[in-house]
């Protein structure tokens, strides 16, 4: 094999190999349509991934990109017919403010999975920091909790 190729090679592992480590199929949001850049609502691109991986027998993996994803609130539901990997390199950025809520309680929740595994060193934002002005929790008994990321019912 020539150094040329060997080199090319070499390159085109180590761009694929951040992006997913599952074993299995890999399920892109940005197959289903999400867009980087933190301004569109990915709701949809991440629900529909999700749901085409979590139909799928093996070990799937939904990827999430280097780049920054808007996602309002959505539930990650099982159970799958395999154990699932959500591998995020990039940002999953909650909206500004408490209107996307409409009273959930969850910004992203997962639920009734079995093997779920979260890899990837990304991020996910619920920016907190936006929020934390709103909690009046440390002032009022009877407050509103802010919406959270949630597991439930999972092993």
């Amino acid at each position: 094999m020539s150094l040329r190729l060997a080199a090319l090679l070499l390159l085109a592992m180590a761009r694929w190999l951040p992006e997913a480590a599952s074993a299995g199929p890999v399920f892109n949001v940005r197959d289903f349509g999400a867009v980087a850049g933190g301004h569109t609502d990915n709701s949809k691109a991440f629900l529909m991934a999700w749901m085409k991986a979590c139909a799928t027998p093996g070990r799937p993996a939904v990827v999430v990109p280097k780049g920054e994803y808007l996602v309002h609130p959505l539930v990650f539901r099982g159970p799958c017919r395999g154990y699932m990997e959500l591998h995020v390199a990039g940002v999953i950025r909650a909206p500004d403010g408490l209107g996307a809520f409409r009273g959930l309680h969850e910004w992203i929740h997962f639920a009734s999975i079995d093997g779920l595994l979260v890899t990837g060193g990304g991020t996910f934002d619920g920016r907190g920091a936006t929020a934390w002005p709103l909690n009046e929790c440390p002032r009022k008994r009877d407050c509103k909790l802010l919406p959270t990321v949630k597991f439930l019912r999972f092993s």
